[in-house]
């Protein structure tokens, strides 16, 4: 039952970020008792799924929070992706893939190339993004995967 509970009140903690799109410091979602997927979990969890996530990004027209989304399609197809925020709107494609060390990756563009990779890490029922797999002070970003 103790678990129960410390699972409960840390999902309480985490929900307004799992909410806006808060980032964290990965030592705050590790505190939390977040867990970093492996490949086989990603191949489980991305195929398929659609993702989305907000983040503030700084263009012409100054910093503005963007909802990015994209589906990934199970065979590795290239996508269409969505940028959307309150003065800017945006639409690219991509492709996706999982890396060797278990990184979900993603290869954009939209004006520019966006090319990244990123450990993913599960806490309760939601997911975070981050570029370290274990640098506490690195940036964790709220995601959600939906199928």
């Amino acid at each position: 039952m103790k678990h129960t509970t410390r699972l409960a009140v840390a999902m309480l903690a985490l929900a307004p970020a799992l909410a806006s799109g808060e980032e964290l410091d990965l030592g705050q979602v590790l505190d939390k008792g977040a867990v970093k997927l492996g490949k086989a979990d990603l191949e489980g969890l991305i195929p398929g799924s659609t993702t989305k996530f907000s983040q503030w990004t700084t263009g012409p027209r100054g910093q503005a929070n963007v909802e990015y989304s994209w589906e990934n399609p199970p065979d590795g197809a290239s996508f269409r992706a969505y940028g959307r925020g309150q003065q800017t709107s945006f639409d690219g494609t991509g492709t996706w893939s999982i890396s060797r060390d278990g990184r979900y990756c993603w290869d954009i563009t939209f004006t520019r190339q966006w090319k990244t990779c990123r450990f993913v890490f599960k806490a309760g029922d939601g997911y975070y993004l981050s570029p370290a797999a274990d640098d506490r002070a690195a940036k964790a970003l709220s995601v959600k995967f939906s199928k």
